[in-house]
């Protein structure tokens, strides 16, 4: 349970905030951190806003436009970061906390106490709620004035740095690189006797998750609520802000919803608003009582925003199918993520060159972007891995990563990625314990399913399987497009424990016809199984994209970490399908 501190519990935790590992040495967050809570534990909260702290924290002048320059709010997400993986590694201690709400700069206190047994909560304060409709008719009231205030205005989240921040903003969209549009249409309650309370909030919680993931632009055209999901009918003359238009967007995300008896079902589109062709679509059916709506609208949500906003589902899929397709050559920084995107999807030495080419120069065009570097350091480290585009003339891929991560965290050191690529250059340069320090704190930062999974992976090939399997399976459930490399673990693993036919199986689902490692690993575990065609054909792929395969391929499976027991058993394998390393 939690009650409110006094104020000099207050300051006695903020400078144990301030001094802990995670504050350090990042000045701008305990200026930032330290400012607003003397502010608001001196009565001065109703002051706290992004102008005064740009002037008092940030040195900024009288001119300072907060609506203009994102400044505050990016740091206000670092801010947030640092809280929370501060607070995770005191998971289960009591004390104050001091945390800062999204929406806003106040921070807030409080005193966490031991939880309660349930056996020993209070008696209910209200007599039980006769049925699930007397418990939606009351909801239905709140609802409504909810549903009264945000008529007024059409609302544009933006997702600026790490912070995920919202904005009020016009229905005019930033310029296209900063990622997709997404139009979302207010979820329709479609059942006999239709809830408006439910409809809005699974729309609300889609878009406030959907909005957490940096490369998604999310717009809303609130009125839609009031004429069957039409984004900007029924408004007036005063209603606010024009709509986002639904015409300018790149893809749109509707749903329908139904309840009926103690069964909730949910049904979201993402159509191409461009082609009007339909990228996804699911069907949620879950059973709830009126203790769990809520908790079950919550996950729901959470399911839709996680598939779409995750860089490996059908959102980005189709993005990055687009670009690929098309002949102009942009290199702003979106396009350079898909071909990344597209380069980790494929593990294609083509698709490898030109995701680098195009973000050598995004960060010479954009040197203060800490994802460009991070993303930069990842090409890097494929290069070095995988011997995609290898230069001689230049210095060694692994040195490259490692510059360019480091710049990424000089620029953001709560960059999750940047994180988690220093700890693949630190685990390729053998110092395991930086690499469990730099993963521990990406996943901290930011456990998407990405990083979980690609953590994973080399928890397996570390000899963690346990926790490897944990974090891969996890993240092969949010990613519906797994990427090759998130099997690898499941490869390693079965070799290692001689299941010839296991690693079979995963070999096959990890193949990609334009990555040599898989090719190989395939063409080994067939031939160790009896599988001749198979093991041919892999062989034959593989001696096209790689006709040195023979003379460098120890060396690769040495750079990959595969594990000396695991290396040897693909060799033998290899030599039984013809294919003998030096």
């Amino acid at each position: 349970m939690t009650t409110t501190p006094s104020a000099d519990d207050v300051r006695a935790e903020l400078e144990r905030v301030l001094s802990s590992p995670t504050f350090a040495r990042a000045r701008r967050a305990q200026a930032f951190l330290r400012h607003v809570t003397e502010e608001t534990l001196a009565g001065r909260a109703a002051e706290i806003n992004g102008h005064a702290i740009a002037v008092a924290v940030f040195g900024k002048g009288a001119d300072f436009d907060a609506a203009t320059d994102p400044l505050v709010r990016v740091e206000a997400g670092r801010l947030r970061s640092r809280l929370l993986e501060h607070y995770a590694t005191l998971a289960g201690t009591e004390g104050v906390r001091i945390e800062l709400p999204r929406g806003g700069y106040v921070p807030s206190f409080v005193l966490t106490k031991p939880a309660v047994p349930a056996a020993a909560e209070a008696a209910p304060i209200a007599p039980a709620v006769a049925g699930f409709r007397r418990h939606r008719a009351a909801l239905a009231a709140a609802g409504a004035v909810v549903l009264a205030v945000v008529a007024a205005v059409s609302i544009y989240i933006g997702t600026l740095g790490s912070g995920g921040e919202r904005a009020v903003r016009t229905g005019v969209p930033p310029p296209r690189a900063a990622g997709p549009r997404v139009f979302v249409q207010p979820f329709r309650d479609v059942g006999d006797e239709p809830s408006p309370h439910l409809a809005f909030g699974i729309t609300e919680e889609v878009m406030t998750r959907l909005a957490r993931y940096p490369d998604v632009q999310v717009f809303v055209g609130t009125s839609g609520y009031f004429d069957g999901g039409k984004p900007g009918g029924g408004r007036d003359a005063e209603a606010g802000p024009e709509p986002a238009d639904a015409s300018r967007m790149d893809y749109v995300l509707t749903g329908t919803l139904r309840s009926s008896g103690r069964t909730i079902r949910v049904e979201p589109r993402l159509v191409d608003a461009r082609s009007g062709r339909q990228i996804w679509a699911a069907t949620y059916d879950e059973s709830y009582d009126v203790a769990t709506l809520w908790s079950i609208v919550d996950a729901l949500a959470g399911s839709v925003a996680t598939t779409l906003g995750e860089p490996f589902g059908p959102l980005f899929g189709a993005e990055v199918a687009q670009v690929e397709r098309s002949v102009a050559r942009n290199a702003d920084a979106y396009h350079c993520l898909l071909r990344f995107l597209f380069a980790v999807q494929t593990m294609s030495e083509g698709a490898h060159a030109r995701a680098t080419v195009c973000f050598e120069h995004a960060v010479t065009v954009e040197p203060g972007s800490s994802m460009n570097w991070a993303r930069l350091a990842a090409l890097y480290r494929m290069e070095y891995l995988h011997d995609f585009n290898a230069r001689p003339d230049a210095p060694p891929a692994l040195d490259r990563a490692l510059e360019a991560v480091r710049k990424a965290l000089d620029i953001d050191e709560s960059n999750a990625f940047a994180h988690q690529e220093l700890g693949f250059v630190s685990l390729l340069s053998n110092d395991e314990a930086a690499a469990e320090e730099s993963f521990a704190r990406a996943l901290a930062l930011n456990p998407s399913a990405d990083i979980r999974a690609a953590i994973g992976v080399n928890f397996v090939k570390m000899g963690d399987t346990e926790r490897g399997f944990a974090l891969i399976g996890k993240g092969m459930a949010e990613s519906p497009r797994a990427p090759p490399f998130f099997f690898l673990g499941y490869v390693v693993n079965a070799l290692r424990t001689h299941d010839d036919e296991a690693a079979f199986l995963w070999a096959k689902r990890m193949a990609a016809p334009d990555w040599p490692l898989s090719q190989a690993v395939l063409a080994a575990v067939a031939a160790r199984t009896g599988r001749d065609d198979v093991a041919r054909r892999a062989v034959e792929r593989l001696q096209r994209l790689r006709p040195e395969f023979a003379e460098n391929g120890r060396e690769l499976f040495r750079r990959g970490r595969l594990g000396a027991d695991v290396e040897q058993q693909v060799v033998d394998g290899l030599a039984r399908a013809g294919v003998v390393l030096r």
